[in-house]
Protein backbone atom coordinates (compact mmCIF):
# COMPACT_ATOMS: atom_id res chain seq x y z
CA UNK A 1 0.00 0.00 0.00
CA UNK A 2 1.24 3.07 -1.05
CA UNK A 3 2.25 5.23 1.82
CA UNK A 4 0.64 9.46 2.11
CA UNK A 5 2.80 12.05 3.31
CA UNK A 6 1.12 14.15 6.15
CA UNK A 7 -0.86 17.24 5.06
CA UNK A 8 0.33 20.71 6.96
CA UNK A 9 -0.87 21.43 10.03
CA UNK A 10 -1.29 25.65 11.01
CA UNK A 11 0.48 26.87 13.84
CA UNK A 12 -1.47 28.69 16.63
CA UNK A 13 -0.57 31.78 17.26
CA UNK A 14 0.14 33.24 20.64
CA UNK A 15 -0.61 36.63 21.61
CA UNK A 16 0.72 37.66 24.34
CA UNK A 17 -0.15 41.05 26.08
CA UNK A 18 2.46 42.58 27.95
CA UNK A 19 1.43 46.22 28.96
CA UNK A 20 -0.53 46.46 32.09
CA UNK A 21 -4.44 46.57 31.75
CA UNK A 22 -3.62 43.85 28.90
CA UNK A 23 -4.48 40.41 28.94
CA UNK A 24 -3.74 37.57 27.29
CA UNK A 25 -5.24 35.71 24.39
CA UNK A 26 -4.35 32.69 22.19
CA UNK A 27 -6.40 32.02 18.70
CA UNK A 28 -7.99 28.87 17.98
CA UNK A 29 -5.48 26.48 16.95
CA UNK A 30 -6.09 24.93 13.47
CA UNK A 31 -6.86 21.35 12.75
CA UNK A 32 -4.32 19.31 10.68
CA UNK A 33 -5.55 16.69 8.94
CA UNK A 34 -3.99 13.14 9.27
CA UNK A 35 -3.66 11.14 6.34
CA UNK A 36 -3.28 7.37 7.99
CA UNK A 37 -0.88 4.81 6.18
CA UNK A 38 -2.43 1.60 7.41
CA UNK A 39 -0.11 -1.50 6.42
CA UNK A 40 -1.42 -3.58 4.12
CA UNK A 41 -2.51 -7.34 6.01
CA UNK A 42 -4.60 -10.09 4.89
CA UNK A 43 -8.12 -11.20 7.18
CA UNK A 44 -7.82 -14.47 8.66
CA UNK A 45 -11.29 -15.51 8.11
CA UNK A 46 -11.10 -16.43 12.21
CA UNK A 47 -13.90 -14.90 14.08
CA UNK A 48 -14.04 -11.48 15.97
CA UNK A 49 -15.79 -11.98 19.00
CA UNK A 50 -15.68 -8.44 19.68
CA UNK A 51 -18.02 -7.48 16.98
CA UNK A 52 -21.52 -9.20 17.87
CA UNK A 53 -24.77 -9.55 15.94
CA UNK A 54 -27.20 -7.68 17.30
CA UNK A 55 -30.00 -8.75 15.25
CA UNK A 56 -30.55 -10.46 11.98
CA UNK A 57 -32.87 -11.57 9.72
CA UNK A 58 -33.57 -12.92 5.72
CA UNK A 59 -36.37 -13.49 3.13
CA UNK A 60 -36.65 -16.32 0.18
CA UNK A 61 -37.73 -13.64 -2.79
CA UNK A 62 -39.36 -15.49 -5.55
CA UNK A 63 -40.64 -12.97 -8.31
CA UNK A 64 -43.22 -14.18 -11.04
CA UNK A 65 -40.91 -13.61 -13.75
CA UNK A 66 -38.21 -15.94 -12.56
CA UNK A 67 -38.64 -20.24 -12.49
CA UNK A 68 -40.85 -20.43 -9.54
CA UNK A 69 -37.97 -23.35 -8.00
CA UNK A 70 -35.59 -20.49 -8.38
CA UNK A 71 -35.47 -17.73 -5.04
CA UNK A 72 -33.33 -15.31 -3.85
CA UNK A 73 -32.16 -14.91 -0.33
CA UNK A 74 -32.37 -11.50 1.09
CA UNK A 75 -30.35 -11.36 4.23
CA UNK A 76 -29.60 -8.70 6.29
CA UNK A 77 -27.50 -8.17 10.14
CA UNK A 78 -26.79 -4.80 12.57
CA UNK A 79 -23.29 -5.75 13.77
CA UNK A 80 -21.97 -3.78 16.79
CA UNK A 81 -18.37 -3.18 17.82
CA UNK A 82 -18.00 -4.04 21.50
CA UNK A 83 -14.35 -3.52 21.93
CA UNK A 84 -12.38 -0.28 22.91
CA UNK A 85 -10.76 -0.07 19.58
CA UNK A 86 -11.03 0.74 15.87
CA UNK A 87 -12.53 -2.39 13.79
CA UNK A 88 -10.88 -1.89 10.70
CA UNK A 89 -12.17 -3.95 7.45
CA UNK A 90 -14.47 -6.39 9.20
CA UNK A 91 -15.16 -9.20 6.43
CA UNK A 92 -19.13 -10.00 7.20
CA UNK A 93 -19.65 -13.45 5.51
CA UNK A 94 -23.33 -14.47 4.97
CA UNK A 95 -24.77 -18.23 4.00
CA UNK A 96 -27.82 -19.53 3.45
CA UNK A 97 -28.36 -22.95 5.12
CA UNK A 98 -30.46 -25.58 4.18
CA UNK A 99 -32.76 -27.46 7.12
CA UNK A 100 -29.89 -29.73 8.42
CA UNK A 101 -27.95 -26.39 8.92
CA UNK A 102 -25.55 -27.40 5.22
CA UNK A 103 -24.87 -24.47 2.91
CA UNK A 104 -26.99 -24.35 0.23
CA UNK A 105 -25.70 -22.10 -2.16
CA UNK A 106 -24.79 -22.32 -5.91
CA UNK A 107 -21.39 -21.23 -5.57
CA UNK A 108 -19.70 -21.41 -2.10
CA UNK A 109 -17.32 -18.73 -3.26
CA UNK A 110 -19.91 -16.75 -4.65
CA UNK A 111 -18.96 -12.78 -4.38
CA UNK A 112 -22.21 -11.56 -2.79
CA UNK A 113 -21.58 -14.06 0.25
CA UNK A 114 -19.14 -11.32 1.83
CA UNK A 115 -19.52 -7.58 2.46
CA UNK A 116 -16.36 -5.58 4.17
CA UNK A 117 -17.41 -3.04 6.73
CA UNK A 118 -14.24 -0.33 6.47
CA UNK A 119 -14.50 1.22 9.71
CA UNK A 120 -16.68 0.27 13.29
CA UNK A 121 -15.64 2.60 15.81
CA UNK A 122 -15.75 1.43 19.56
CA UNK A 123 -19.79 1.04 20.56
CA UNK A 124 -20.72 1.60 16.57
CA UNK A 125 -23.87 -0.50 15.42
CA UNK A 126 -23.20 -0.94 11.35
CA UNK A 127 -26.11 -1.92 8.79
CA UNK A 128 -25.18 -4.33 6.47
CA UNK A 129 -26.92 -6.22 4.11
CA UNK A 130 -26.68 -8.40 0.84
CA UNK A 131 -28.54 -11.13 -1.76
CA UNK A 132 -27.28 -14.73 -2.21
CA UNK A 133 -28.14 -17.18 -4.73
CA UNK A 134 -29.42 -21.03 -3.20
CA UNK A 135 -29.14 -23.92 -5.72
CA UNK A 136 -32.20 -24.33 -7.72
CA UNK A 137 -35.07 -25.50 -5.56
CA UNK A 138 -32.86 -25.24 -2.67
CA UNK A 139 -34.91 -23.96 0.52
CA UNK A 140 -33.55 -21.50 3.16
CA UNK A 141 -33.94 -22.32 6.47
CA UNK A 142 -31.32 -20.26 8.31
CA UNK A 143 -28.80 -17.53 7.42
CA UNK A 144 -25.31 -17.53 9.37
CA UNK A 145 -23.42 -14.53 9.53
CA UNK A 146 -19.69 -14.51 10.71
CA UNK A 147 -17.39 -11.06 11.13
CA UNK A 148 -13.83 -11.08 10.87
CA UNK A 149 -11.98 -7.80 11.79
CA UNK A 150 -8.91 -7.15 9.55
CA UNK A 151 -6.95 -5.04 11.81
CA UNK A 152 -7.73 -3.43 15.04
CA UNK A 153 -6.42 0.36 15.40
CA UNK A 154 -6.54 2.21 18.42
CA UNK A 155 -8.28 5.84 17.39
CA UNK A 156 -10.39 7.00 15.63
CA UNK A 157 -11.45 10.89 14.73
CA UNK A 158 -12.36 13.80 12.60
CA UNK A 159 -8.71 14.17 12.32
CA UNK A 160 -7.60 10.94 10.52
CA UNK A 161 -10.62 10.78 8.77
CA UNK A 162 -11.99 7.59 10.65
CA UNK A 163 -15.16 9.36 12.50
CA UNK A 164 -18.19 7.81 11.82
CA UNK A 165 -20.65 8.69 8.77
CA UNK A 166 -24.05 8.93 9.65
CA UNK A 167 -26.41 8.20 7.44
CA UNK A 168 -30.51 8.08 7.38
CA UNK A 169 -33.20 8.25 5.27
CA UNK A 170 -33.76 11.94 4.34
CA UNK A 171 -37.47 11.44 3.40
CA UNK A 172 -38.93 8.02 4.83
CA UNK A 173 -41.90 8.24 2.77
CA UNK A 174 -39.74 9.19 -1.19
CA UNK A 175 -37.85 5.86 -1.94
CA UNK A 176 -39.57 5.37 -4.65
CA UNK A 177 -38.90 3.08 -7.98
CA UNK A 178 -36.77 4.60 -10.78
CA UNK A 179 -35.49 3.76 -14.10
CA UNK A 180 -34.39 -0.20 -14.54
CA UNK A 181 -36.44 -1.55 -11.62
CA UNK A 182 -34.20 0.79 -9.09
CA UNK A 183 -35.29 1.90 -5.99
CA UNK A 184 -33.75 5.51 -5.08
CA UNK A 185 -33.68 6.24 -1.74
CA UNK A 186 -32.69 9.40 -0.80
CA UNK A 187 -30.53 10.29 1.77
CA UNK A 188 -29.69 12.66 4.59
CA UNK A 189 -25.60 12.90 5.30
CA UNK A 190 -23.09 13.93 8.12
CA UNK A 191 -19.93 13.65 7.64
CA UNK A 192 -17.06 15.62 9.86
CA UNK A 193 -14.35 14.19 8.79
CA UNK A 194 -11.67 16.80 7.62
CA UNK A 195 -10.88 15.15 4.64
CA UNK A 196 -13.35 12.91 1.95
CA UNK A 197 -12.70 9.21 1.86
CA UNK A 198 -12.81 6.38 -0.94
CA UNK A 199 -16.68 5.38 -1.19
CA UNK A 200 -17.43 1.52 -0.99
CA UNK A 201 -20.81 1.49 -1.01
CA UNK A 202 -24.29 1.80 0.85
CA UNK A 203 -25.70 -1.37 2.87
CA UNK A 204 -29.11 -1.28 3.58
CA UNK A 205 -31.80 -3.29 6.06
CA UNK A 206 -35.18 -3.98 5.16
CA UNK A 207 -38.07 -4.31 7.40
CA UNK A 208 -41.66 -4.83 7.12
CA UNK A 209 -44.31 -2.94 8.56
CA UNK A 210 -43.81 -4.72 12.23
CA UNK A 211 -40.41 -4.05 12.31
CA UNK A 212 -38.79 -7.22 11.26
CA UNK A 213 -36.08 -7.29 9.96
CA UNK A 214 -36.57 -9.26 6.82
CA UNK A 215 -33.37 -8.79 4.53
CA UNK A 216 -31.05 -6.22 2.76
CA UNK A 217 -28.91 -5.30 -0.01
CA UNK A 218 -25.78 -3.25 -0.66
CA UNK A 219 -24.73 -1.15 -3.61
CA UNK A 220 -21.67 -0.08 -4.59
CA UNK A 221 -22.00 2.14 -7.51
CA UNK A 222 -22.78 5.23 -6.38
CA UNK A 223 -24.21 8.30 -7.95
CA UNK A 224 -22.56 11.22 -10.56
CA UNK A 225 -24.06 13.85 -7.75
CA UNK A 226 -21.65 12.35 -4.93
CA UNK A 227 -21.88 10.22 -2.04
CA UNK A 228 -21.96 10.19 1.44
CA UNK A 229 -17.92 9.87 2.20
CA UNK A 230 -17.29 12.84 0.99
CA UNK A 231 -16.45 15.36 3.38
CA UNK A 232 -19.07 17.68 4.33
CA UNK A 233 -21.63 15.87 2.20
CA UNK A 234 -25.39 16.52 4.16
CA UNK A 235 -27.07 14.87 1.40
CA UNK A 236 -27.07 11.67 -1.13
CA UNK A 237 -29.08 9.16 -2.85
CA UNK A 238 -28.86 5.48 -2.85
CA UNK A 239 -30.06 2.59 -5.45
CA UNK A 240 -31.64 -0.29 -4.54
CA UNK A 241 -32.62 -3.37 -6.87
CA UNK A 242 -36.62 -3.47 -6.57
CA UNK A 243 -36.33 -7.29 -7.60
CA UNK A 244 -34.46 -7.94 -4.57
CA UNK A 245 -36.51 -6.50 -2.58
CA UNK A 246 -39.01 -8.87 -0.01
CA UNK A 247 -42.61 -7.64 -0.79
CA UNK A 248 -43.48 -7.38 2.54
CA UNK A 249 -40.99 -4.24 2.35
CA UNK A 250 -42.09 -0.81 4.41
CA UNK A 251 -40.04 1.23 2.09
CA UNK A 252 -40.92 3.94 5.18
CA UNK A 253 -38.47 1.57 7.20
CA UNK A 254 -35.31 0.98 4.77
CA UNK A 255 -32.14 1.80 7.26
CA UNK A 256 -28.56 2.53 5.65
CA UNK A 257 -25.32 2.51 6.70
CA UNK A 258 -22.24 4.17 4.42
CA UNK A 259 -19.15 2.01 3.56
CA UNK A 260 -16.26 4.57 3.77
CA UNK A 261 -12.64 3.77 3.77
CA UNK A 262 -8.76 5.28 4.04
CA UNK A 263 -8.01 3.62 0.83
CA UNK A 264 -9.72 1.46 -2.18
CA UNK A 265 -10.16 -2.34 -2.09
CA UNK A 266 -8.31 -4.66 -4.48
CA UNK A 267 -10.34 -6.56 -7.01
CA UNK A 268 -13.41 -6.47 -5.11
CA UNK A 269 -16.45 -8.80 -6.71
CA UNK A 270 -13.68 -11.38 -7.34
CA UNK A 271 -14.21 -14.98 -5.89
CA UNK A 272 -13.37 -14.79 -2.13
CA UNK A 273 -13.09 -11.06 -2.17
CA UNK A 274 -15.53 -8.83 -0.60
CA UNK A 275 -18.37 -7.82 -3.08
CA UNK A 276 -17.32 -4.03 -2.26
Amino acid sequence: MKVNAWTAGLSAVLLTGTLAGCSSREEPEAVACEALSIPETENSGEPSPEIKVVEEGFSEVRKKEYDPSYSIVSAGAVLENTSDRVAYRTRVVFDSLNKSGASNLAEPDGIFKTVEVPVMNPGEQVRVGTVLAPSLGARTFEVSVLASVTQWLDRADTTNGLAPVKVSIADPGAAQSSVSSQVEIPLAVENTNCRSSVFRGYSALYRDSSGTLIGGFTETGGTPDGNACTAGMSTARMLAGEDYMPEEIDLTKIEVSAMCDLAPNENPGERNRPLN
